[in-house]
């Protein structure tokens, strides 16, 4: 009997990691075009020039962009309330004329002693 549930145990953990795939994950080329930065705020341009299916990649792209980010100035930023603003562009032309055609996205560091740490104040993005 015993050997029977481990033969059992054992083919459903090869099906299951059969079905697992062996994807590989898609690069995007994402470009931080212009940052600036203020005492509280910071306010950061970046271009996507990826094929974006839907808000919701969109979405994603923008809160890896801005957990990253924020990473990066975890220091700079200490235990103040600060402003990070994200503006997202299709392309490099769309930038140069201050085009944000995928819109913009604002958050919150350190708002409060209940809310530390990165949340979400605004979020204007836009795909159609």
């Amino acid at each position: 009997m015993r050997k029977v549930f481990i033969l059992l145990l054992l083919i459903t953990a090869i099906f299951t990691l059969v079905g697992c795939g062996n994807k590989e994950a898609e690069t995007l080329d994402v470009f931080m075009a212009n940052q600036t930065s203020t005492w509280n705020s910071s306010s950061y341009h970046v271009i996507v020039n990826a094929e974006i299916d839907d808000l919701e990649a969109l979405e994603e792209i923008a809160y890896n962009v801005a957990s990253q980010s924020y990473e990066q100035d975890f220091d700079l930023i200490g235990t103040n309330r600060y402003t990070l603003s994200f503006y997202f562009y299709t392309t490099q032309a769309s930038f140069d004329n201050e085009d944000s055609d995928y819109g913009m996205i604002v958050f919150m560091v350190n708002d409060s002693l209940d809310n530390p740490g990165l949340s979400l104040k605004t979020n204007e993005l836009i795909f159609e």
